[in-house]
């Protein structure tokens, strides 16, 4: 049986940069990291931290659930925020900072 590997956010924003990257990503193969490319990354991870805190402020009183699967059944249920959702299938796996249902719940 064959494994692929699944294409992912860090394989496509790769692939934005550069396809060779990506290709490499889906290989399986990866180069060592330059300072450049590490201190980005703390970046990224320090913006993402700081909107989550002011979305969760703005959207205070509403339900929030962290690291949700996306599927179509989870529209009726979900909550009224998901944060670090991730949608999955066969050769898929992305993973969403943050999704809001609309106000309108009717």
């Amino acid at each position: 049986m064959s494994t692929k590997q699944k294409i992912t956010r860090e394989i496509l924003e790769s692939y934005l940069r550069c396809k060779t990257e990506a290709t490499l990503k889906l290989r399986g193969e990866s180069g060592t990291k330059s300072e450049y490319e590490i201190w980005s990354a703390s970046q990224t991870t320090r913006q993402r931290s700081a909107a989550t805190i002011n979305l969760i402020k703005w959207h205070e009183g509403r339900t929030v659930e962290k690291n949700v699967v996306l599927t179509e059944s989870i529209r009726e249920t979900s909550p009224d925020i998901i944060l670090e959702g991730c949608f999955e299938d066969e050769l898929l796996s992305v993973a969403i900072d943050a999704v809001v249902k609309d106000g309108d719940h009717s």
